[in-house]
């Protein structure tokens, strides 16, 4: 193996997790797994929307097992426009023709007291002002995921308000 490759095994409670190298954007650099993990890595500033499809297909392509296998993403999630308040700013650019195709079990995989909203609105309006892009809403998330075959089964919060655990599996057919 080459210098540049980045490999690395450690094992947790009997199980072996593998830190490995590869290309998002082709799925052969990416061997077969259980679960691929991505943190901050699906920003807007980052990725156009079809490239973080295809980066999400490719994840997708390389999991082992279609009922079991997930990626799980730590990214930045927003209240969608329809659970704000009067009181409370909403994101513009929520789409409600997009609504329609958003399963409503699904829609509410997670829901945001009025506290975790205005900090969420917040750290949203500081990445703008610092050149970045918004953070994308929880029906973003579902839409984005539905685009790659993908979808949302849960939506985990962590002690980071700017990091949520979204857990991605493959669509049933």
């Amino acid at each position: 193996s080459s210098s540049s490759e980045c490999e690395c095994k450690c094992e947790c409670d009997g199980n072996v997790v593998e830190l490995i190298e590869g290309d998002v954007m082709k799925s052969e650099t990416i061997p077969s797994c259980d679960v691929i993990f991505m943190k901050h890595f699906l920003d807007r500033c980052m990725w156009t929307e079809e490239e973080t499809v295809q980066i999400l297909e490719t994840c997708s392509n390389s999991l082992l097992d279609d009922e079991n296998g997930m990626i799980i993403l730590g990214e930045a999630v927003i209240p969608d426009r329809s659970s704000c308040t009067s009181t409370t700013p909403c994101n513009d650019n929520d789409n409600a023709n997009d609504k329609k195709y958003v399963d409503q079990n699904t829609s509410s995989l997670f829901t945001f007291s009025q506290d975790e909203k205005e900090i969420l609105f917040a750290l949203d309006a500081l990445y703008m002002l610092v050149g970045r892009e918004r953070q994308r809403s929880v029906t973003e998330w579902i839409l984005l995921a539905n685009k790659a075959s993908l979808q949302v089964k849960e939506i985990i919060p962590t002690l980071s308000p700017s990091c949520y655990l979204i857990v991605l599996k493959k669509m049933t057919r």
